[in-house]
């Protein structure tokens, strides 16, 4: 189960989740939903929902794709998302006694091995955000300025409808984006574990937030949001007054 909100602002674009998964019956709470991907000079951010061991499997074949590629055209990393799809159900077909292509869908929805990817990165300055499903293998352009995938993706939509404003900054962002999965975590079964923040900026350099920093800053808003019982309107000017006060985004210290 899974919550992603994702949304664009002044200077990149940033990825929040939650980090609850079941594996083989077990359910962990440390799951890195959100990847930094590495291209020729360039990176891309790549959250994924759905079934964890498919996902997985596309990202791989991805970063395969990826590492030698230069980002030249706008939906490069998106049909590279398709070849990598169509790689993932090649191998789900020769694990499953050679199960032909057409019967595929079948199986993945049976089995529940359907995932979604969420491509976002910049393009001569341009914002873009696709998505892209196991059983469709096709990644459609998002044109919104923020998107959510996921079981709890109707919370943080939700959410992300009446708190985003196109003029915010990557450290107003960040807390929208962490507010909208912390609230999808109180409220949808399936969703929950620490929140992971991930931002790119517009020359597609990406950055993992550390597990503290990302912790402090949904526990900042979640606090901000239930102590003053604010309107949508004022819960807008309280996360940017708070974020004015912290630390600039050159100061952060990422993950990994």
């Amino acid at each position: 189960m899974t919550a992603i909100a994702a949304l664009v602002c002044r200077d990149g674009i940033v990825i929040a989740s939650d980090s609850e998964t079941t594996e083989q019956d077990m359910v962990r709470r440390d799951a890195e939903k959100i990847t930094v991907l590495a291209m020729e000079s360039s990176q891309v951010l790549v959250a994924e929902s759905g079934n964890a061991e498919s996902s997985r499997t596309a990202i791989e074949f991805l970063d395969k794709l990826a590492k030698h590629s230069k980002l030249d055209d706008y939906r490069k990393v998106a049909d590279m998302g398709s070849e990598a799809m169509l790689a993932c159900k090649r191998e789900i077909a020769s694990h499953s006694y050679h199960c032909k292509m057409e019967r595929l869908n079948d199986l993945i929805r049976r089995d529940g091995l359907d995932c979604t990817l969420m491509i976002c990165h910049f393009f001569n300055e341009n914002p873009f955000i696709f998505t892209g499903d196991l059983l469709s293998g096709k990644f459609v352009m998002r044109p919104f300025a923020h998107w959510s995938i996921g079981i709890g993706k109707h919370i943080t939509q939700y959410i992300l409808n009446r708190l985003y404003q196109p003029d915010c900054d990557l450290r107003e962002a960040v807390r929208v984006a962490a507010y909208a999965v912390g609230e999808a975590k109180q409220s949808v079964p399936g969703c929950d574990g620490p929140t992971r923040i991930a931002t790119i900026t517009r020359r597609n350099q990406g950055t993992a937030l550390k597990p503290n920093h990302c912790a402090d800053i949904e526990k900042e808003v979640l606090k901000l949001a239930s102590e003053h019982n604010l309107s949508w309107g004022n819960l807008v000017t309280q996360i940017g007054v708070e974020a004015a006060k912290s630390p600039p985004v050159s100061e952060w210290q990422p993950a990994y």
